[in-house]
């Protein structure tokens, strides 16, 4: 189940970091195939890695388990653009860590499984050198929205991806 929840967690962010546009110092452009070591993938076949995720903890009755991770885009943006040499990032890592109330409870170092309560991605950038580039105050980015129980409204409250409408 932990490979799916992994497979299931970098399909869910390769398509929220793909759909951003990066400025790179020489103008805004969207990321493409050849830009990164992600890829693309259709919308069916990222349907069936969400299905086998979102089956494997029986979803439909299961409103603890954690769906999706939200990042703001605005944020993200802030976090690239705003920063000394983000004309020199190359890459992001998305790493999985306990919300920091979690850490700081009695739980700490506990495995909290699937828990959208316990549960975050701490995105931090990186040159091509793998020296990590960091904010204002030697900061990455944190605050991901857990669904549930913060879900998206509209076609995005969806788990599964849907035709736009």
């Amino acid at each position: 189940m932990k490979n799916q929840f992994m497979t299931f967690s970098m399909a869910l962010i390769s398509i929220v970091l793909c759909s951003c546009h990066f400025n790179t110092g020489t103008g805004i452009h969207s990321l493409t195939l050849s830009d990164s070591a992600s890829h693309f993938m259709p919308v069916d076949s990222a349907n069936k890695m969400l299905g086998s995720y979102l089956n494997s903890i029986n979803y439909q009755y299961n409103d603890t388990d954690i769906r999706s991770l939200t990042v703001d885009v605005k944020q993200l943006r802030r976090y690239i653009d705003s920063m000394s040499g983000s004309d020199s990032i190359t890459s992001i890592k998305l790493m999985f860590a306990h919300t920091l109330s979690y850490a700081n409870s009695s739980k700490v170092n506990t495995n909290a499984g699937y828990k959208s309560n316990a549960l975050t991605i701490i995105i931090a950038a990186y040159k091509a050198n793998g020296s990590y580039v960091y904010y204002t105050g030697n900061t990455v980015l944190d605050y991901t929205q857990p669904c549930p129980p913060v879900c998206p409204a509209g076609q995005a409250a969806n788990p599964f991806l849907t035709a736009n409408q």
